[in-house]
């Protein structure tokens, strides 16, 4: 299984989009004055000729929602999310925690916050919190790794 670890804020809208929270609306009202998770429809696009690739969420949003309601924000992308990491951990001990016990060895992390990992963690395609997934940058780097074929595990050890 190839997995994307996905961060939700920063990747699928802008940082600066959340500030229609601070002005108590309801959620509901806050995503769609927001426009919230309108870089969704960009991945699920990305990910057609790949049905093999899940999605892990590792979003802050885990924490103050359900996880039905998590899988949910993202569209069509919700069918391929797999796992919600737990909220007894950080976003960093929780991806690298799923990747330890599901033996994960083709995976790449999206976030905006390469702050939140170990300073050793490898496969992170880091976005500007302004621009997420829409940046053709962040694109290439994702489209690169899919791209890859995954490296078939040594069994005869």
């Amino acid at each position: 299984m190839r997995v994307i670890f996905a961060d939700y804020d920063g990747v699928f809208h802008p940082v600066s989009d959340l500030h229609w929270f601070s002005m108590g609306l309801p959620v509901d009202t806050c995503i769609e004055r927001g426009r919230l998770f309108r870089w969704a429809a960009i991945l699920h696009e990305m990910l057609t000729p790949y049905p093999d690739v899940r999605i892990v969420v590792h979003s802050s949003w885990r924490l103050l929602h359900p996880e039905e309601r998590v899988k949910f924000l993202l569209g069509p992308l919700a069918e391929r999310v797999v796992h919600v990491i737990s909220r007894n951990y950080d976003r960093g001990d929780g991806v690298a925690a799923y990747i330890a016990d599901n033996e994960i060895e083709d995976y790449v992390i999206i976030d905006d916050r390469p702050d939140w990992f170990a300073p050793d963690t490898p496969k992170i395609i880091v976005c500007d919190s302004e621009t997420g997934i829409y940046n053709e940058h962040v694109r290439a780097q994702l489209i690169e790794w899919l791209k890859t074929q995954p490296t078939p595990k040594d069994t005869s050890l």
